[in-house]
């Protein structure tokens, strides 16, 4: 009987250590769905659905614009339902502040808390196209040693189109200044134009 007893133990924990690999397996971002939260992160950056951009001209703070890329089911699945195209003027300096929204909790504004973390996230703004050689986009906020992006100063030097990649990157104890670390928390692609 004893060795029926120990036999038994043995597949109990076996099964109880699958199940416990199975849970915390489960517990990680999947790589294919980029804007889905990861349970790890302090605070629960909630399903980033919407991006929205909006800019001031740093001359007048009367002339504001707002940008915005919208896909309320994440990536895969249905397209897009907006995406904004970026126009700006030329030879002006644009302030911008950029928002992360989850449409499907009520529209909640994610900014803070993603603020809150800012010692692990930054934003990477890459210009295609050739606005590459025409807007210049400086990151203009700080965690107090990197930069992190959620304002940055968008210099728009003459006319041309093209895209501008903007990337969440999060970077949990690996953040260096730079893009290349992390993970990526939202992609999301805005054509622009400067004219």
């Amino acid at each position: 009987m004893e060795i029926k007893h120990s036999f038994a133990l043995k597949k109990l924990s076996l099964f109880t250590f699958l199940i416990l690999i199975a849970v915390f397996s489960g517990c990680k971002r999947d790589p294919a769905k980029p804007n889905t939260p990861n349970p790890d992160d302090q605070i629960d950056h909630g399903f980033i659905t919407s991006v929205k951009l909006l800019f001031t001209d740093s001359a007048d703070a009367s002339q504001t614009r707002e940008f915005v890329f919208s896909d309320p089911d994440g990536p895969g699945g249905l397209p897009p339902s907006r995406v904004d195209t970026i126009k700006l003027d030329k030879e002006k300096t644009w302030l911008c502040s950029i928002k992360f929204i989850d449409d499907t909790d009520n529209g909640k504004d994610l900014t803070p808390a993603i603020k809150q973390e800012e010692k692990d996230h930054i934003l990477c703004y890459l210009p295609s196209g050739t606005i590459s050689q025409n807007l210049s986009i400086y990151r203009t906020d700080s965690d107090g040693k990197f930069e992190v992006g959620l304002e940055s100063k968008w210099y728009s030097l003459s006319e041309g189109m093209g895209g501008v990649t903007c990337i969440l990157k999060h970077q949990v104890g690996t953040k260096d200044g730079t893009c290349t670390p992390g993970s990526t928390d939202v992609e999301v692609v805005f054509p622009t134009v400067i004219e």
